[in-house]
């Protein structure tokens, strides 16, 4: 797989919006892999603007 990315819209719990975009390129784990990675950067980003902001 040459890149695994996915991009998103987060709706924070102030109302605000937060656009989230993730490319990993040269990619060579399992698709499954890719998946858990991009949710546990997408929860720190969650994780620190629900909080801190």
């Amino acid at each position: 797989m040459a890149a695994f990315n996915d991009i998103g819209i987060v709706t924070l719990p102030n109302g605000k919006h937060l656009a989230i975009s993730v490319f990993m390129s040269d990619f060579k784990a399992p698709k499954e892999r890719g998946e858990n990675a991009i949710a546990a950067i997408s929860k720190e980003i969650w994780d620190y603007y629900s909080v801190n902001h």
